[in-house]
């Protein structure tokens, strides 16, 4: 009977093991699809705040331009 329950004993910590071996293997693998996501993510605001600063000066430009044309306007 002794047998029987180092056979059980056995079997469950191999059990375990195997568990926790394939659980850490699988958060390695998504920790690396993680910061594959997140560092194409930090790219893409990186591109739309460059986008946002060259609408921004757009805007300034023309702001400029509209005063300059009423300027020109109350001249003529």
């Amino acid at each position: 009977m002794t047998e029987t329950i180092w056979v059980s004993i056995i079997s469950a910590v191999a059990t375990v093991l195997g568990v926790l071996i394939a659980n850490k293997s699988s958060q390695r693998m998504m920790l690396a699809e993680f910061d594959k996501k997140l560092a194409l993510i930090e790219q893409r605001i990186g591109h739309l705040a460059d986008e946002v600063k060259e609408h921004n000066n757009v805007i300034k430009r023309m702001y400029a331009v509209e005063e300059k044309v009423n300027e020109l306007q109350r001249r003529a």
